[in-house]
């Protein structure tokens, strides 16, 4: 559980309603932002290729840190 924390420390550290809701509108943000900005560096050529499995991994990160938020704000996990 502690490396989870550790990786997903925004899902963790909240302990409000309105926190939980900030929690997950950061990680939607980050995930928007983060897909636009290395989707625009992916087409560079000879590097692209880095900045795309960069976007491809940015996804599951954000999914994930919303899952265990929720999961955390449920009391599933602790």
């Amino acid at each position: 559980m502690e490396v989870l924390k550790k990786i997903f420390p925004f899902s963790f550290k909240f302990e409000t309603t309105k926190q939980f809701v900030w929690t997950i509108i950061l990680y939607a943000v980050a995930c928007v932002v983060l897909g636009i900005v290395l989707g625009l560096m992916g087409r560079i050529p000879f590097v692209g290729w880095v900045f795309r499995i960069a976007n491809y991994l940015t996804y599951p990160y954000c999914c994930g840190g919303v899952v265990f938020a929720i999961l955390n704000k449920v009391g599933v996990i602790k």
